[in-house]
């Protein structure tokens, strides 16, 4: 994530690039919380690939917070290679 951030920043010196690893009880929740207390102006999120059974058991964070969050929201591919 920090790599990620640092590569952007050499391209956009001008904007303020933030990561961070937050934990709570719930994701959206949380999340949301901190958007809001940071006022926070795009989210950015990694998605991951998932098994047939994996995306109908465990639903996509990133899908959730598209629809939850009123900023905008990127969604950045996870290479696996």
């Amino acid at each position: 994530l920090d790599q990620y951030r640092q590569d952007i920043g050499q391209y956009k010196k001008d904007i303020k690039i933030t990561a961070a690893h937050i934990k709570g009880n719930n994701f959206e929740d949380t999340l949301q919380q901190y958007i809001d207390v940071n006022k926070i102006d795009m989210l950015a999120m990694i998605t991951q690939k998932r098994s047939f059974l994996e995306a109908i058991f465990n639903r996509s964070k990133t899908k959730k917070m598209a629809y939850r969050t009123n900023i905008p929201l990127l969604a950045i591919p996870f290479n696996y290679a």
